[in-house]
């Protein structure tokens, strides 16, 4: 369980540092040495459309999205051991969004040569995930919005266990979001806090009015995201520091509670001011890369 985290953790710091999508960007290659790791394509909205993650740790992925007038209609993903999820987003007449629904596979796997795949056209034709949209699917998840804000989630692990998480906005800031399950004892609530510019600066999970297990607490400087400390169990775990060049993040470096540097990122500009490449070390997975961008 504690690789896992580490492993989804370091996967969401990746994707805040290359989820920049400089302008005019078409794709992004992630290499280690010279073995490749991550395929991105954009579309000329600059749109997230593909998302390929070669076998790391015997698994692979394929994730992508579909869109209609620059909005997201299915959000699909692949994945080797999992099979197929995929979220289809529902619009009123105006164009706002009203309900998301996502379907897990019911006893269906992905295609063997998942890797084989180059565009999601090409995934949505093979022969298993029209099994999978035909009738091998099950409901797993119904979001709900209002005014282009989410309000309640349920997820529908099986009969007798349904997650319900309810959102809460104060003038348009997600403040809260509550957690129960009628057969789970643990109910939690993470409560969001903003400075005056509307910039989060602090959330934290909190299971008892007593026992806050997670603090995550952000510093700004000119608008800017400097810092983010992650404090567990009354606990400083770690520190993630945010460097600028000409209003430009430049570089990134994440480092345990002892002060060792366990991540970092250093961003490459071209003359044109447009990202080049990226540089990565993630000492948790014990993984050097590149990703390089091309326009």
């Amino acid at each position: 369980m504690k690789i896992l985290l580490i492993i989804s953790l370091s996967f969401l710091f990746a994707e805040s540092v290359l989820g920049q999508n400089d302008s005019g960007v078409k794709s992004t290659v992630t290499l280690s040495g010279k073995d490749t790791l991550v395929l991105k394509k954009f579309d000329q909205n600059k749109n997230l459309v593909f998302h390929k993650i070669f076998p790391q740790y015997g698994i692979s992925q394929i994730l992508g999205w579909s869109y209609s007038d620059n909005k997201v209609q299915t959000y699909t993903w692949s994945h080797s051991n999992i099979g197929f999820v995929e979220t289809e987003y529902e619009y009123d007449s105006s164009g706002t969004v009203v309900n998301l629904y996502t379907y897990e596979t019911d006893g269906h796997s992905p295609p063997d040569d998942l890797m084989s795949f180059h565009s999601v056209n090409d995934l949505k034709n093979s022969k298993e995930f029209k099994e999978y949209v035909n009738g091998y699917r099950i409901l797993k998840s119904t979001q709900f919005f209002n005014d282009d804000l989410l309000f309640k989630e349920i997820k529908y692990n099986s009969e007798a266990s349904i997650d319900t998480f309810i959102y809460s906005y104060k003038n348009g800031y997600l403040i809260s979001k509550k957690f129960t399950n009628k057969v789970n004892s643990y109910p939690y609530e993470i409560i969001y806090e903003y400075d005056s510019k509307g910039n989060e600066i602090q959330w934290m999970k909190v299971f008892r009015s007593s026992d806050t297990t997670v603090v995550y607490s952000k510093t700004y400087e000119d608008g800017k995201l400097i810092e983010v400390k992650a404090i567990e169990k009354g606990e400083l775990t770690s520190i993630e520091t945010f460097n600028y060049w000409k209003g430009k993040l430049s570089s990134t470096q994440k480092v345990n509670k002892d002060g060792i540097e366990k991540m970092s990122s250093q961003i490459t500009y071209r003359k044109d001011g447009r990202i080049d490449y990226i540089d990565e070390i993630n000492k948790y997975l014990g993984q050097k890369k590149r990703t390089y961008y091309y326009y």
